[in-house]
């Protein structure tokens, strides 16, 4: 298991190849700049900002996945509001939404069934 996103678990094997690629998280700051007269601004530091993460996903038949399954389920959590936890590898980064997704519908078979699609996956933290 490389980790898990809610109900997702990725994963890749002889025969299931579920998983991301070039995931990204942010990490910052929340200040306030306080006026002051004939001088610089004062800044002054709040505290961490929620971190946003993103990745993509190549959902391929091919593969061992139902790519239309796998957007389902990620639409259902995304739509819902529900948080779920990420954890990559061993180490849990904490609870998240998932605040977008977007697709492309790569390749069908002939009777429209999806048999592969590129998506992006779009968290923020939720605390």
């Amino acid at each position: 298991m490389i980790g898990i996103l809610g109900n997702v678990i990725f994963t890749v094997s002889s025969f299931k190849v579920l998983t991301f690629s070039g995931l990204t998280k942010d990490v910052s700051v929340r200040t306030v700049e306080h006026e002051v007269i004939g001088m610089k601004p004062k800044t002054e530091f709040i505290g961490p900002d929620l971190k946003p993460v993103s990745f993509d996903m190549r959902l391929d038949a091919n593969l061992g996945v139902n790519p239309q399954d796998e957007i389902d389920n990620l639409e259902y959590l995304c739509e819902n509001g529900i948080i779920c936890v990420l954890i990559l590898g061993d180490k849990v980064h904490g609870e998240y939404l998932i605040t977008g997704i977007s697709q492309s519908f790569d390749h069908f078979y002939r009777d429209g069934t999806l048999l592969k699609a590129s998506i992006n996956v779009k968290l923020k933290e939720y605390n």
